[in-house]
């Protein structure tokens, strides 16, 4: 469990390029749901009946921006902790548990300059 610390600029963008690269759009979007957190991300999207693409937002950016966001709305982390903590569950890594500890180090190598570990 987090407390109410915060995360500075640099730790939720870390965070959030960390986080980005160990699950999908599909995967975040359905995470931030769960946290509270509403999705800033921009989805890709054809144009002109599919002769053009535009790109939306990347998965770190997504997640960066919505944690900026809930942070300046709430004045709090603590939905942010929350998704933390759902995407570290350990019921998602059955049968990867070389896979859950790298993640849980790696998260807490980045908290632990506020004083915070991921237990």
């Amino acid at each position: 469990m987090l407390n109410t610390t915060f995360l500075s600029e640099a730790q939720l963008k870390s965070l959030s390029g960390l986080l980005a690269g160990n699950n999908t759009h599909k995967e975040i979007d359905a995470f931030l749901v769960q946290a509270g957190i509403k999705n800033e991300g921009v989805p890709s999207k054809t144009i002109g009946g599919g002769l053009g693409y535009v790109t939306g937002t990347n998965k770190a950016d997504k997640l960066y921006n919505s944690f900026a966001a809930e942070h300046n709305k709430s004045q709090s982390q603590a939905k942010i902790y929350n998704y933390i903590e759902r995407v570290a569950a350990p019921a998602l890594y059955i049968g990867q548990v070389d896979t859950h500890k790298s993640l849980i180090e790696s998260i807490s190598k980045i908290l632990l300059f506020s004083g915070l570990s991921l237990n």
